[in-house]
């Protein structure tokens, strides 16, 4: 693992990087509101999801040689971006769940918050 070198993203690399670090905060996010989890517990569930690739996952690829290239990939990469995807994910939690008591009106605006955000940076 120790003379990774990447000259492209392949395909499997990108889905992985993709599902761990898009996809999994957003399937998190549906199971707090299925389960109607507001306040810290919300918070931390949400932020957890984001969390990068464990290294534990390429040492295991490695040892039972299991495609040990896409892991210790999916590990560099997750834990690059997930600079990026963290902070955006903590700044959500803190919009959506800043109340303890989470209802439908509060969702709306929370939401309505993100979209004011992202326009915001996009000007």
């Amino acid at each position: 693992m120790s003379y990774l070198k990447i000259t492209r993203i392949s395909k499997p690399v990108f889905w992985i990087v993709m599902g761990r670090l898009i996809i999994s905060p957003i399937i998190a996010l549906l199971i707090i509101f299925l389960f109607g989890l507001s306040g810290i517990t919300a918070q931390a569930l949400f932020i957890a999801s984001s969390f990068p690739t464990s290294r534990n996952s390429a040492l295991l690829a490695l040892e039972y040689n299991n495609y040990p290239e896409y892991a210790s990939q999916a590990v560099l990469l997750t834990t690059i971006l997930s600079s990026l995807t963290v902070a955006v994910v903590v700044y959500f939690s803190t919009v959506l769940f800043l109340e303890y008591k989470l209802t439908s009106q509060k969702l709306t605006d929370g939401i309505k918050l993100i979209f004011i955000s992202i326009k915001g940076f996009e000007s």
